[in-house]
């Protein structure tokens, strides 16, 4: 599901993501988040580029996020 992870900064890719109600619906719970600065969702790719305060947000606390979002999603 991440496929690319740095201070600041996480992509994670989904087939899940391709379907737009849940892009969204992801997009928001993300936004909703503190330290989150940016996201960029792409439907077409079934990605999400996710741009974070790394002093708000550690790099534990976003791995954990990701982890509990891919088992949302039925992923490994």
């Amino acid at each position: 599901m991440i496929s690319s992870f740095f201070d600041g900064r996480v992509r994670i890719r989904s087939r899940a993501l391709s379907d737009p109600a849940t892009l969204e619906s992801v997009t928001r719970l993300l936004e909703a988040q503190p330290g989150v600065r940016r996201i960029a969702a792409n439907a077409r790719t079934g990605s999400l580029l996710v741009e974070y305060d790394p002093q708000i947000l550690s790099r534990e606390k976003v791995q954990m996020a990701m982890e509990t979002l891919s088992a949302h999603l039925g992923e490994e």
